[in-house]
């Protein structure tokens, strides 16, 4: 399976309703020629459609790092995970991530345990980032601390 690159279209009718329209990119491909790309195709879009483009997003096909699972642990459920919640700098919000599959041994009833090492790891990692990238919310707020972590369903 080859590695691509995600360039997406949100397009907004009349009703306030929103659909993406994804292009899929081979992931070799510079960022700033998918960049130039996007300039010139977004106009001829835009006079094909009656709806608006109100954003257009690119998701970059990386590799996946040596050493990963090779396949799922048995009965893992990716509609069953843990949803964190993050406080937010200088925002009345706070900013949730889900995460599917969440093992069952870092439960404890309907809370993740966030004293085992690896949650622990993987907060320190969301909140304090790494090699020069820190994750943020959607409006770009820095995420200070976990307020909580709990087991959800999702479909």
């Amino acid at each position: 399976m080859a590695v691509v690159s995600v360039l997406s279209y949100s397009i907004v009718d009349d009703d306030g309703n929103a659909k993406s329209m994804p292009l899929y990119i081979p992931a070799s491909v510079a960022i700033s020629a998918i960049q130039s790309f996007s300039d010139t195709l977004a106009p001829l879009l835009d006079d094909c459609i009656d709806g608006v483009i109100n954003a257009v997003t690119l998701m970059v096909g990386l590799t996946l790092p040596g050493g990963l699972k090779s396949s799922p642990v048995a009965g893992s459920n990716v509609q069953e995970g843990a949803l964190w919640s993050f406080d937010v700098t200088a925002s009345n919000y706070n900013f949730s991530i889900f995460v599917p599959a969440w093992a069952q041994t870092f439960f404890s009833g309907p809370q993740v345990t966030l004293e085992d090492t690896e949650p622990g790891l993987f907060a320190t990692q969301i909140v304090s980032g790494s090699g020069g990238v820190t994750p943020t919310d959607r409006q770009g707020g820095d995420l200070v601390s976990v307020l909580t972590a709990v087991k959800r369903f999702r479909k």
